[in-house]
């Protein structure tokens, strides 16, 4: 499966390194570390093909496709130009690594007239999905381009709809448990990816702009790829992409499909950087290996964390102390248990209140309610005996 590419430069650099000069619709272009599906992207198509693709609207580009459907057609002197002096510095935000002069074009100044880029819409748009709806392929498996059955949804495409998508590399994932992994995968030369495409043309009703659009078709992955996924782009070499663009071959041939295999010669792959699962995320990171980031721990926990570090570096100190009978005499003994309170010692008992009863028996006077005391008085209670004599009787009586 391709799903996701990447071409993070220039459109001097596109020139430069497909070595083509002329390009419809470059105006919608915008180079990418995260190239998502329903994005415009160059395509190369034979020049002959111009008459497949119909005229659009859009000011200034139908005149540009007029201007190119017979080669022999007036091409102002700019266009003449060789990508060579065409160069300029990339842009800011444009993959720095990619040197025009590492590796050849892709075609030769001899075939400029052969063919051109066309910007065109990733992800297949035909009549009936935009008026019916429907899907829109961004992939086109090879079994389906090899099926005979000429109902087959490719069918009337790969006979004479042909195009090549270039591409600095693509992404796949591959999911581990809960998590998912990107790996990007890239010529180890920095050339462009030619990738095999088929394109066409729609329009929801007459009179409304033409929809240019491609698909990428794919093919069982190679060995040492399939860890990633069971399918892979079509990559074309030299050979290949003027086979693929021949616009002499006007029916389905096994020269064709003889294309339709995988390569993995001059390939690289590497695991990047997550965030590019995220369509519209845009970061050069994701062209080079993942530096994966040290797992992060939360506040709260790195609070606890580094108090229980400093309780058992202080406990480890202290315990040293003790056993060579060293540190500070005033320094308390952190590593000894508590203490136990100790209670306050128990107060003296208080002494009790005189007894009516004992002053009585010391002779003392006593008033009213100290009687009263004394009666009421039990742990305290004298019994005293008075004798006193009784006149009337003549002896002695004892209250």
């Amino acid at each position: 499966m391709c799903g996701r590419i990447a071409l993070n430069v220039n459109p001097l650099v596109v020139n430069q390194r497909t070595g083509l000069r002329d390009w419809v619709g470059q105006e919608r272009y915008r180079a990418s570390t995260n190239v998502a599906p329903t994005r415009y992207q160059p395509v190369v198509v034979a020049r002959q093909q111009l008459a497949l693709l119909p005229s659009d609207p859009a000011p200034g580009l139908a005149e540009h496709q007029h201007q190119h459907h017979h080669q022999d057609a007036p091409v102002s002197p700019a266009a003449r130009q060789s990508p060579a002096k065409l160069a300029a510095p990339a842009p800011p935000g444009t993959d720095p690594d990619v040197d025009p002069s590492a590796c050849p074009p892709l075609f030769a100044p001899a075939e400029q007239d052969a063919y051109l880029l066309y910007s065109m819409k990733w992800g297949l748009v035909t009549t009936s999905a935009l008026k019916r709806g429907g899907p829109q392929p961004i992939n086109a498996r090879d079994d389906s381009l090899r099926d005979r059955d000429p109902k087959a949804m490719f069918a009337p495409l790969r006979h004479r709809h042909r195009c090549v998508v270039i591409a600095q590399g693509f992404f796949e994932w591959v999911r581990e448990g809960k998590s998912r992994h990107a790996y990007y995968v890239h010529r180890t030369d920095r050339q462009f990816l030619a990738m095999a495409g088929l394109f066409t043309s729609a329009q929801a009703h007459p009179g409304a702009p033409w929809i240019h659009s491609f698909t990428v078709v794919t093919c069982e992955n190679a060995p040492s790829l399939s860890f990633l996924h069971d399918r892979m782009p079509v990559l074309l070499d030299a050979a290949g992409i003027r086979t693929w663009l021949d616009p002499s071959r006007n029916a389905w041939d096994k020269d064709l499909e003889a294309l339709l295999v995988s390569q993995d010669n001059g390939l690289e792959c590497f695991e990047v950087d997550p965030r590019v699962g995220k369509a519209g995320v845009e970061d050069p990171a994701f062209l080079v290996p993942y530096a994966k980031p040290a797992p992060t721990v939360p506040p709260l926990l790195r609070m606890f964390a580094a108090a229980s570090s400093k309780a058992q570096s202080a406990h480890a100190s202290t315990s040293t102390l003790k056993r060579h009978g060293g540190g500070d005499a005033d320094e308390p003994r952190r590593d000894l248990p508590k203490r136990a309170r100790r209670s306050p010692p128990p107060s003296p008992p208080r002494p009790a209140p005189p007894s009516p009863a004992r002053e009585l028996a010391r002779g003392a006077p006593l008033g009213p309610a100290a009687v009263d005391d004394a009666s009421e008085s039990d742990s305290d209670s004298v019994y005293v005996v008075v004798e006193y004599e009784d006149a009337d009787a003549g002896g002695l009586t004892g209250a």
